[in-house]
């Protein structure tokens, strides 16, 4: 069937192929849980905080929101972006939006992943968040959902 020549290449040819191909399989989706706490700088849109998450480890962030006004009363909608570094330097780039009620101090939100650095690099996914201010620019947050990378 095969010449000892055309076996010598195909062995090596099919290994090569398979390598390429499964680098670039799709990523699979990964729980993804977070805690942490952050503090807003004194314009109360800049903030930077710190945390431990599953495949980032202990994290430093940062980020920008902006609040505006919505139809409910006491209750601001967020939008804006943090940037997670991961233990390893790895960042994981984050769109954020939600709300605070300015009343209760409750955060209720959505981080959406979109790319970052390293392992990141592709980041998806997204995750709730959960959060309490606490007083003088200081609240607490908790991320739950998946993450592909």
């Amino acid at each position: 069937m095969f010449s000892p020549l055309a076996r010598l290449f195909t062995v090596p040819a099919l290994t090569v192929a398979t390598l390429l191909f499964a680098s670039h399989a799709p990523a699979q989706a990964r729980a993804y849980h977070a805690h942490g706490t952050a503090q807003f700088a004194p314009n109360q849109s800049d903030f930077t905080g710190s945390g431990n998450a599953t495949h980032l480890g202990s994290y430093t962030e940062v980020g920008h929101v902006t609040f505006t006004g919505t139809g409910t009363p006491g209750v601001l909608a967020v939008n804006g972006w943090a940037h997670y570094t991961a233990a390893n330097g790895h960042v994981l780039c984050a769109a954020i939006s939600g709300t605070v009620n300015q009343q209760t101090g409750a955060i209720q939100g959505t981080a959406t992943y979109i790319g970052g650095t390293g392992n990141f690099a592709n980041a998806s996914g997204s995750s709730a968040l959960t959060g309490q201010m606490l007083g003088g620019g200081a609240l607490t947050i908790s991320a739950l959902g998946s993450i592909s990378y």
